[in-house]
């Protein structure tokens, strides 16, 4: 894992219930973009109570740009992590990097879902939310955007993920989320996924 300190310079999210940043993916993103979006959205209200908006729209960014996915590779895919292009990640390898006002959560991802379709609000108990239907990753798609918006929540946000249910799921609650950015990418010291 490589880390490098990017300033001192604090992003702020949401300032006391107040969101200061939105999510931004491509038009037609990957089921695993998906997914971390929603995940991403959903820890945020967690802590904050606030829901940080989703767009696919460029021009809808209020705030800092949270990038996930091909997103980050299709706008920012010239700047540099670490020694390499954002769109050359390689396999089960992410980023968790910083740019000047802007957040990048970026990893490989497989295009074409092998998983199951959940409803989302149904599984993370918003029953109150209209339907939410979206395809989860199947056991041997790549996630990496998904695996860099889970350790951002760790690291960042304070989110401590202890197994897969609701209720192994501690989230620090604040009206104001604000993080010291750290550039991070991180590669599995076992690089081989099998059942």
């Amino acid at each position: 894992m490589e880390k490098t300190v990017t300033n001192t310079e604090t992003l702020l999210l949401v300032d006391d219930g107040v969101p200061q940043a939105t999510i931004l993916i491509a038009p037609n993103p990957t089921s695993v973009t998906h997914l971390a979006a929603k995940e991403l959205q959903y820890c945020i209200w967690q802590i904050t109570g606030v829901t940080l908006p989703i767009s696919n729209q460029l021009t809808e960014t209020t705030g800092i740009p949270i990038y996930l996915g091909d997103l980050a590779r299709t706008v920012l895919g010239v700047e540099k992590t670490s020694q390499r292009n954002i769109g050359e990640i390689e396999s089960l390898v992410y980023d968790i990097y910083f740019l000047p006002g802007a957040i990048i959560l970026y990893g490989q991802d497989t295009k074409v879902s092998t998983g199951v379709e959940i409803d989302y609000s149904i599984a993370t108990d918003q029953q109150q939310l209209d339907s939410d239907k979206l395809q989860i990753p199947g056991m041997f798609d790549q996630q990496g955007t998904l695996w860099a918006v889970y350790d951002f929540l760790e690291r960042f946000c304070g989110v401590r993920f202890y197994g897969p249910k609701a209720i192994s799921v501690v989230f620090s609650r604040c009206p104001t989320l604000e993080i010291i950015p750290e550039n991070i990418q991180r590669r599995p010291a076992i690089p081989h996924i099998s059942g």
